[in-house]
């Protein structure tokens, strides 16, 4: 509900077309985030009210708004301009059509994928392994980023926090570890399409730093990785080897058995994290 219709009286005052946009700038973060906005707020009866003063004060993504989703940049301005406090900063639904920002959002989702099969040319029907300079060299070119990922000799230094979540997304410990076809395939499936070249570095680096987040290990590694902690509730996430999906490992509360889920995503969705 826009927050001119929240502080009127909404039963008897007509409000423009710029309350509907508000409401579909909401709704469009809430598709592409897939989850309702305020849930935390609404389930609680005393927080309402103060869910409607942030509402009516302010535009701010994630304290007067709900979290911006994180995806292409086009949809994410969209969104902000759509929910703006003021009715008459919002776009209306004819300029919203005539600017198609969903289209525009499509080429660009389209082009991260497009571009980074280039990187699989590194590989032929004799050539199985790649070194790990080489391929960080055409992950610096595909993805326009040379100061991030630049490795002077193929012996190394491997120093960088970009470098080192490369070879952790790739699933190598060490530099001079050869690169699989396999490996970058993985990690090219596993990227959202709606990531921008630009994103994909920090984006890989934030899901490689989180504590519960392990990347690539067998169903044995997860079980050890688990049995040092023995609390019940303990979990960790790690890819799968099969692209577009991660599995969930715990152990549950009242029971000291752990079990395992597989979950299939949209492929690299979790690595959309903003």
């Amino acid at each position: 509900m826009a927050p001119e219709v929240l502080l009127g009286n909404f039963e008897m005052k007509t409000y423009g077309d710029r309350a509907d946009v508000y409401s579909f700038g909401i709704l469009v973060n809430e598709f592409l985030d897939e989850s309702p906005p305020y849930m935390k707020i609404l389930n609680d009866k005393n927080k309402i009210n103060d869910l409607i003063t942030r509402v009516t004060t302010g535009a701010e993504a994630g304290k007067n708004r709900p979290k911006l989703t994180s995806g292409v940049k086009i949809l994410k301005e969209m969104i902000q301009k759509c929910w703006q406090l003021e009715p008459q900063n919002r776009p209306s639904f004819q300029k919203l059509k005539e600017d198609k920002p969903w289209d525009q959002a499509r080429t660009a989702s389209s082009n991260i994928h497009k571009n980074m099969v280039e990187i699989l040319d590194l590989f032929s029907k004799d050539v199985k392994t790649v070194k790990f300079t080489e391929v960080a060299k055409k992950f610096a070119e595909v993805l326009g980023e040379p100061n991030k990922l630049t490795v002077k000799d193929e012996n190394g230094p491997f120093d960088g926090h970009y470098i080192r979540t490369l070879m952790a997304a790739l699933g190598i410990g060490k530099g001079t570890d050869p690169v699989t076809l396999e490996s970058v395939r993985r990690v090219i499936n596993w990227l959202s399409s709606n990531v921008q070249k630009k994103e994909v570095l920090d984006i890989l680096y934030k899901v490689f730093t989180e504590n519960y987040f392990f990347g690539l290990m067998e169903e044995d590694q997860a079980k050890e990785a688990l049995s040092k902690s023995g609390k019940e509730g303990s979990y960790l996430i790690r890819w799968s080897n099969q692209s577009g999906q991660f599995i969930l490992d715990y152990i549950p509360k009242k029971q000291k058995k752990k079990r395992k889920r597989k979950t299939t995503r949209v492929p690299g969705d979790f690595l959309s994290i903003d």
